[in-house]
């Protein structure tokens, strides 16, 4: 049977999971999708929750936004089998939007450091913050890679 998460992992992993929030009773996430997007992505959670034997809790909010409800009754509160299902979820609704619904990757007013090339010994170059979530979007072959400083915290 699967054990329920201490608060410390859960905090660590739902970092790691964007849009994503929660506590040891419980994780949820709200995603705005169109009608045909939401109908799909209900069938595919429908689907593969169902071979896992671990049906979500699907909420309609009223203003386009569909909640998900994940937690392992059994086990009395947030498993494993949560965070597997919650990831897996959140790469269905990537799929079918094309970007993460509802989830900024860079929170507005955040800096970026970024590489620009590939070679590890170019100084760092700090990106002007970001305003308002958008972040500009690169050719491919402009991409820029992020390094961590030593001292960052994971």
């Amino acid at each position: 049977m699967p054990t329920v998460l201490d608060d410390a992992l859960l905090s660590d992993t739902l970092q790691s999971l964007p849009g994503w929030e929660g506590d040891q009773q419980a994780i949820w996430r709200d995603v705005h999708l169109d009608d045909e997007q939401d109908a799909e992505l209900r069938r595919q959670i429908e689907t593969d929750s169902g071979a896992m034997h671990h049906p979500p809790q699907i909420e309609d909010r009223g203003d386009g936004t569909t909640r998900i409800l994940l937690r392992t009754a059994e086990a009395g509160g947030v498993t494993e089998v949560d965070i597997a299902l919650a990831s897996h979820i959140s790469d269905l609704a990537h799929r079918l939007k094309g970007s993460e619904p509802g989830v900024n990757a860079v929170r507005p007013g955040d800096s970026v450091i970024i590489y620009r090339a590939a070679d590890d010994e170019l100084p760092l170059v700090e990106a002007p913050t970001v305003q308002g979530g958008a972040v500009p979007v690169l050719p491919e072959a402009h991409v820029p890679k992020v390094r961590l400083e030593e001292d960052d915290d994971f």
